[in-house]
């Protein structure tokens, strides 16, 4: 992991993330091998929470702008009235995209059925929706990654 931070820059930002993504790794490695049990939901938020703070260090041009990132995330910096609406939607939507995940038919089970069913495709068309919505309100578009290097 430490050469692929350095392949991605020389930046300490990098290498941050990816000492951070190790850890990780160490860390499941030790836990399976104590063979430790956990609710497969919690274990899914915990893994899902994880990565995204990891990823705010390999996405952030400082540390200054990363540890703000990352108090903005943990809520030190307060709670806007204004941003309340977009996180009840973002709230929303992952509480919907993780229902889906967990209780629907996976990509394979989806490709054997001949015909899809009408809940199916209305199921398809709100996360599709949903995820639009999110990005227009978010205004999500970003400049690609790799055009800093």
């Amino acid at each position: 992991m430490l050469i692929a931070g350095l392949w991605h820059g020389a930046s300490l930002l990098y290498i941050s993330f990816y000492l951070l993504m190790s850890t990780g790794l160490v860390l499941n490695h030790i836990w399976k091998k104590k063979k430790y049990k956990m609710n497969i939901i919690m274990a899914t938020i915990l893994t899902i929470n994880y990565v995204n703070i990891c990823l705010v260090f390999f996405r952030a041009k400082s540390y200054e702008s990363a540890i703000k990132v990352l108090k903005g995330m943990s809520g030190l910096t307060g709670i806007g009235l204004e941003s309340f609406r977009s996180e009840i939607l973002q709230y929303g939507a992952v509480f919907l995209f993780l229902n889906v995940c967990f209780f629907s038919k996976n990509s394979m089970e989806i490709s054997n059925i001949k015909s899809p069913s009408f809940k199916l495709v209305l199921i398809s068309i709100c996360l599709l929706l949903t995820s639009v919505i999110i990005m227009i309100e978010k205004n999500m578009a970003s400049e690609f990654l790799y055009f800093n290097f």
